[in-house]
């Protein structure tokens, strides 16, 4: 889920152009069945897919600190079926 800005910064500006041809800043982000946020990350170029930069997050290098028994996350289909995700 990408942050829209209507400029880029100075540096490296180019990165920062989603396919869509916007400036943006990527950001990971789950909630529990209540709404309530229980992880965020954010930082990633807009240029970087949003799995990409899961596979990057805390959240999955280190499942077990996250996860327990049979927890999983519901996400949207640019995300890869695992055993704590499906899309």
């Amino acid at each position: 889920m990408p942050f829209q800005f209507d400029m880029g910064p100075e540096y490296q500006t180019n990165a920062w152009i989603t396919h869509k041809h916007t400036f943006a800043m990527g950001a990971t982000a789950t909630c529990d069945h209540l709404g309530r946020f229980t992880y965020a990350s954010t930082g990633y170029v807009g240029s970087v897919h949003d799995s990409t930069a899961f596979k990057n997050s805390c959240l999955h290098r280190n499942k077990d600190q996250f996860f327990q028994g049979k927890e999983y996350l519901l996400a949207d289909a640019a995300y890869a079926l695992r055993p704590t995700v499906i899309p």
